[in-house]
């Protein structure tokens, strides 16, 4: 049995507002609805979806605020298979980095299925980048 593989690449900015950017690419055989808030579309931030650490394992806080998904319909966007669709926000507008300390940065996030589609989460992780600010 196929399952339904999100690959997601992680690369940040080293600049003052810590660009992180998204590659989100659809490995499966199949289409899949991609949820909008769990991938930042448009570069909007509506939950929590990294992991950041200082270099000493001490998490860092999430400064935005948490927003329910009400997994209708206009909150996906189609994902053909092969096809790639790419995000961007700034973690240093959304979390507390302080200058001079080195990060471990990790995307992670389950992908909620659509209302009327009765399917599992499907699991989503990028790969980590250490950086320095």
């Amino acid at each position: 049995m196929e399952t339904d593989v999100i690959e997601v690449k992680l690369s940040i900015e080293e600049n003052e507002a810590v660009m992180a950017h998204l590659i989100f690419k659809n490995r499966s055989e199949r289409s899949i609805y991609l949820n909008k808030q769990v991938m930042y579309y448009n570069g909007e931030v509506r939950n929590n979806y990294f992991e950041i650490a200082k270099s000493n394992g001490h998490r860092v806080s999430f400064l935005g605020f948490m927003a329910n998904c009400t997994r209708m319909p206009d909150e996906y966007v189609l994902l053909q298979p092969n096809e790639e669709i790419s995000s961007a926000i700034s973690l240093k507008e959304w979390y507390r980095l302080t200058k001079g300390e080195n990060y471990i940065v990790r995307y992670y996030a389950f992908n909620p299925a659509m209302k009327q589609m009765q399917s599992v989460l499907m699991e989503m992780q990028s790969n980590k980048v250490e950086i320095s600010y």
